[in-house]
């Protein structure tokens, strides 16, 4: 991979040889050498894995480092100093760093305005945690410690992302939260799930929120919620909920599996349509009033053989 600072005076490059991935940085005037950042000055073990280059305000370059596909930490260079520091554990880690344990990130990504820096990390063998980090002040927060699901369900529109999380009541079962990411503002709560589903679950079995869609605004969601552990695999259909409280979670159909081809809002945001999935009995592509009623079929074609790109 490569990174250009926003100053556009230094590019960073990855290059892998023999199994072993190294990072340089340089001056894009090649006034000076390129430091090689992932060098033995810096890291006691050979890095294999350097992935999600990420640039900052300051020309600081973010990178994340490991020793396998599963066990990164997430360290931060400045060209400025020459200087490597572990973004997230600044006071317990000491150069040369040893990332041979640590974190591995399920995902990360940058807010539209490219002031924060969102990482999913997770500890090994817990659960994960969503991070916060701000580009400016290099400042990390925990956004939802330690109450995401592997699985991550998680969708971003209109500068809010919408993530499924474990309830601090119920740690085994999801709730829907979103924020804004533009602010890292405190996640809210959106859904309470645990309880309220027309279903019963068993001892065994966990409310999983599979896959969210929200509207291009970001005002509002759907999503896939369910049942899901050792006993039963039960599909709860489509639920819809507002990102502003203007009104609670409630569900617009039990017909449309989490395996379902896609889910999309009209332009208007007044219809959601959708292709009901493999596991249900209809077939076709299908729009749903988004204040309830029924649905219309617009097509008798199999939804998968629609591709989402057509639907508007």
């Amino acid at each position: 991979g490569v990174a250009l600072s926003p100053s556009g005076k230094f590019a960073g490059q990855v290059r892998r040889a023999g199994g072993v991935s190294e990072l340089f940085v340089r001056p894009t005037d090649r006034s000076t050498k390129a430091a090689h950042v992932t060098g033995p000055a810096n890291f006691a073990k050979g890095v294999t894995r350097i992935v999600g280059l990420q640039s900052t305000t300051d020309d600081s370059l973010l990178f994340w480092a490991g020793i396998s596909d599963s066990l990164y930490e997430l360290f931060q260079f400045s060209p400025s100093t020459g200087v490597v520091s572990n973004l997230l554990r600044p006071s317990s880690a000491k150069k040369p760093f040893d990332v041979s344990g640590g974190l591995s990130p399920l995902g990360a990504w940058s807010s539209p305005n490219r002031k924060y820096f969102y990482v999913v990390q997770m500890s090994a063998g817990s659960n994960s945690g969503l991070l916060a980090v701000d580009l400016g002040t290099k400042k990390v927060t925990e956004m939802l410690p330690g109450k995401i699901t592997l699985q991550v369900a998680q969708a971003r529109s209109g500068g809010k992302v919408f993530m499924a999380a474990f309830s601090k009541v119920y740690p085994r079962d999801d709730e829907l939260y979103v924020f804004d990411q533009n602010n890292a503002s405190k996640p809210v709560k959106l859904t309470s799930l645990t309880g309220t589903l027309p279903y019963p679950a068993s001892i065994m079995d966990s409310v999983t929120v599979f896959r969210i869609y929200p509207n291009r605004r970001g005002t509002m969601a759907a999503f896939h919620v369910g049942f899901d552990g050792a006993s039963v695999n039960s599909q709860l259909g489509l639920h819809l909920v507002s990102s502003s409280g203007a009104f609670k979670a409630r569900r617009l159909t039990k017909d449309v599996a989490f395996t379902s081809p896609g889910v999309l809002f009209s332009d208007d945001d007044k219809l959601l349509l959708y292709g009901p999935g493999m596991n249900s009995s209809m077939k076709g592509l299908w729009a749903k009033p988004v204040t309830g009623g029924p649905a219309k079929k617009l097509s008798s074609v199999n939804g998968f053989a629609l591709p989402i790109a057509t639907w508007r």
